[in-house]
């Protein structure tokens, strides 16, 4: 989690470089309430996603879970699609497809194998 942090606090240093006038005229924008209430919400979704990240890997299978954490895509494209009216053309389509085809796969995959655990038993 802290190696992943400081990646996190170098990407956006980096782009807060390289993007400085973009950023600062935005930030003209915007009031204290609005920049502390940004802060504040960042901060506590990614400590708060973290701990329930790291407490469905102490109690789940990390397959699944890693499976679940890293298709979030097709959850933002299919939210967009339906929200934000995004356009969806055979390539989205196709890859959500393919995700949700994959943590299917995944998932049977270790019902499956618990079901051939007698097999390798001893």
């Amino acid at each position: 989690m802290v190696i992943q942090s400081v990646i996190y606090c170098s990407l956006i240093i980096f782009l807060g470089l390289t993007r400085k006038d973009e950023i600062v005229e935005d930030m003209k924008k915007m009031s204290v309430r609005d920049a502390s209430i940004l802060v504040t919400l960042t901060v506590f979704c990614a400590f708060f996603a973290n701990i329930i990240y790291y407490y469905l890997l102490k109690n789940h299978e990390s397959s699944i879970i890693s499976a679940l954490i890293y298709s979030s895509p097709v959850f933002t494209l299919i939210l967009a699609y339906l929200f934000l009216k995004e356009r969806l053309d055979i390539f989205g389509i196709s890859g959500i497809l393919s995700m949700i085809l994959g943590v299917i796969l995944i998932a049977q995959n270790n019902s499956s194998s618990k079901q051939l655990e007698f097999l390798t038993a001893e």
